[in-house]
């Protein structure tokens, strides 16, 4: 199942079930650098077909398309 969250919901999740969540940060690498998630797996999204083996599907897989703004 598909679903679309919000960062509230996310940050529940990972507050409350942090080792059940396969994180993926689907932005680039330059992008990853200047700030990530905590145990996030950086696989940028036009790499995600060939490395679709390397997620752990066992888990609730989140995506995060989210680009961050440094104020």
């Amino acid at each position: 199942m598909v679903k679309n969250i919000t960062f509230k919901e996310f940050r529940g999740m990972f507050k409350n079930n942090k080792d059940e969540l396969e994180i993926i940060d689907v932005r680039e690498k330059d992008e990853h650098e200047l700030i990530r998630i905590k145990g996030s797996k950086l696989i940028p999204l036009d790499d995600i077909e060939a490395r679709i083996n390397e997620i752990d599907w066992s888990k609730i897989v989140v995506f995060c398309l989210q680009k961050w703004i440094k104020k």
